[in-house]
Protein backbone atom coordinates (compact mmCIF):
# COMPACT_ATOMS: atom_id res chain seq x y z
CA UNK A 1 0.00 0.00 0.00
CA UNK A 2 1.34 3.38 -0.97
CA UNK A 3 0.93 6.08 1.60
CA UNK A 4 1.90 9.70 1.71
CA UNK A 5 4.32 11.02 4.30
CA UNK A 6 3.01 11.32 7.86
CA UNK A 7 2.83 15.08 7.46
CA UNK A 8 -0.17 14.99 5.16
CA UNK A 9 -1.66 18.38 4.52
CA UNK A 10 -4.76 19.68 2.81
CA UNK A 11 -2.91 21.04 -0.22
CA UNK A 12 -2.67 18.88 -3.29
CA UNK A 13 0.07 18.17 -5.77
CA UNK A 14 -1.83 17.50 -9.00
CA UNK A 15 -0.77 14.18 -10.46
CA UNK A 16 1.44 13.10 -7.56
CA UNK A 17 -0.61 10.00 -6.78
CA UNK A 18 2.09 8.24 -4.74
CA UNK A 19 2.95 11.47 -2.87
CA UNK A 20 6.69 11.34 -3.48
CA UNK A 21 6.89 15.01 -4.48
CA UNK A 22 7.22 14.32 -8.20
CA UNK A 23 4.87 13.49 -11.06
CA UNK A 24 6.18 10.51 -12.98
CA UNK A 25 4.95 7.44 -14.83
CA UNK A 26 4.68 5.47 -11.58
CA UNK A 27 1.91 7.87 -10.56
CA UNK A 28 0.02 6.87 -13.70
CA UNK A 29 0.48 3.18 -12.97
CA UNK A 30 -0.76 3.61 -9.40
CA UNK A 31 -3.76 5.65 -10.56
CA UNK A 32 -4.67 3.00 -13.13
CA UNK A 33 -4.51 0.37 -10.38
CA UNK A 34 -6.80 2.49 -8.23
CA UNK A 35 -9.31 2.96 -11.04
CA UNK A 36 -9.24 -0.80 -11.56
CA UNK A 37 -10.46 -1.19 -7.95
CA UNK A 38 -7.06 -1.67 -6.30
CA UNK A 39 -7.50 0.70 -3.37
CA UNK A 40 -3.76 0.97 -2.60
CA UNK A 41 -3.78 4.78 -2.83
CA UNK A 42 -3.73 6.91 0.32
CA UNK A 43 -6.25 9.65 1.01
CA UNK A 44 -3.73 12.34 0.03
CA UNK A 45 -2.81 10.39 -3.09
CA UNK A 46 -6.50 10.31 -4.11
CA UNK A 47 -6.71 14.08 -3.61
CA UNK A 48 -3.63 14.52 -5.80
CA UNK A 49 -4.93 12.06 -8.39
CA UNK A 50 -8.06 14.09 -9.10
CA UNK A 51 -6.18 16.56 -11.29
CA UNK A 52 -8.17 17.08 -14.51
CA UNK A 53 -10.36 19.85 -13.12
CA UNK A 54 -13.47 17.67 -12.96
CA UNK A 55 -14.51 16.21 -9.61
CA UNK A 56 -13.97 12.47 -9.32
CA UNK A 57 -11.14 10.14 -10.23
CA UNK A 58 -11.45 8.72 -13.74
CA UNK A 59 -9.30 7.73 -16.68
CA UNK A 60 -9.39 11.41 -17.67
CA UNK A 61 -7.06 12.06 -14.72
CA UNK A 62 -4.69 9.43 -16.12
CA UNK A 63 -4.77 11.18 -19.48
CA UNK A 64 -4.07 14.54 -17.83
CA UNK A 65 -1.00 13.20 -16.01
CA UNK A 66 0.30 11.51 -19.16
CA UNK A 67 -0.14 14.76 -21.15
CA UNK A 68 1.83 16.65 -18.48
CA UNK A 69 4.58 14.03 -18.50
CA UNK A 70 4.74 14.20 -22.30
CA UNK A 71 5.14 17.98 -22.14
CA UNK A 72 1.83 18.63 -23.86
CA UNK A 73 0.48 20.69 -20.97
Amino acid sequence: VYSCPAQEDTSTRPGDVNCDGEVRIDDVVLLCRFIAEDKAVSTQGRLNADCDGIAGITSDDVTKILRVLAGLE
